[in-house]
């Protein structure tokens, strides 16, 4: 795993980041979290992964993640997802 960028937002309490990773396949985003908590010394409660990319024919995998100080901060800011309502009859 290589760091391309790393850029501390104290205002959010987090660390953006982007990274290459060699993997022959896409590894898939529990794998992906638990690697990034593991690099940067984190918890894997404080990885939010933006993307994952790969160009056909390579190995490299390009990913975007946000690294918060704690759990409790990336829960204030990071968006839940969107629960989709039942419709009454």
């Amino acid at each position: 795993m290589e760091t391309r960028s790393d850029h501390t937002n104290t205002l959010l309490h987090r660390r953006d980041v982007v990274v290459m990773l060699e993997a022959p396949s896409n590894p898939g985003l529990p794998a992906v979290v638990t690697q990034l908590a593991e690099h940067f010394n984190s918890s894997p409660e404080a990885v939010a992964v933006k993307t994952v990319k790969g160009s056909y024919g390579t190995h490299a995998l390009i990913i975007t993640a946000s690294i918060y100080d704690s759990a409790d901060s990336k829960a204030r800011i990071e968006q839940k997802p969107y629960v989709k309502k039942e419709k009454k009859a």
